[in-house]
This record gives structure tokens, sequence and C-alpha cells, in this order.
């Protein structure tokens, strides 16, 4: 699975009609900023890669990767989740 490439920011902020989550390429998203909790939605958007990237990061350092220990299964979660691997 790939996804966009490159930093994810919020480019907009909530005083316009829209935020948008965008590269330095192309847009990702685009919320409605009158829903009250679009922009912390916003932040989290714009957050998946570094958080994808540092639960792989976690599950790579975790000593005992076939572990059924609560912190492996909540990374194989997250990573399967954001990767389309969901069961």
């Amino acid at each position: 699975m790939s996804y966009t490439k490159g930093e994810w920011k919020i480019t907009n902020k909530p005083i316009f009609d829209y935020i948008s989550i965008d590269t330095d390429e192309r847009r990702i998203a685009k919320l409605y900023h009158h829903y009250g909790d679009n922009y912390a939605n916003a932040q989290l958007i714009s957050a998946a890669p570094d958080l994808l990237k540092a639960c792989k990061y976690a599950l790579d350092k975790y000593d005992d990767k076939f572990s059924w220990s609560k912190m492996a299964l909540i990374l194989i979660e997250a990573i399967n989740k954001a990767e389309g691997k969901e069961e």
C-alpha cells in the first residue's frame, strides 16, 4: 500500500470556509471548519504518516514481535488499519 509522500500539513486555518491538509504537491483532505471538532480531526489526519512511522519503529524495536502482549497487538492493529489490512 502506498500513500502520498511528503509532510502532511494543515495549510488553511479555521477562519476560512474549510481546513485543508496538503503536501507541497497535492491536497490530501478538506474539512469544513463549521463542525466543532474538525480542526482537531485535521491535526490527527496531518499526523497520520508520522504516527504510522512511530508504530512501525516501536514494533520493530520490540524484543518479541510474536508476543501476544497488549502493546504489540495495539501496534499491529494500528499499522494494519493504516495500511488497509483490517480483517
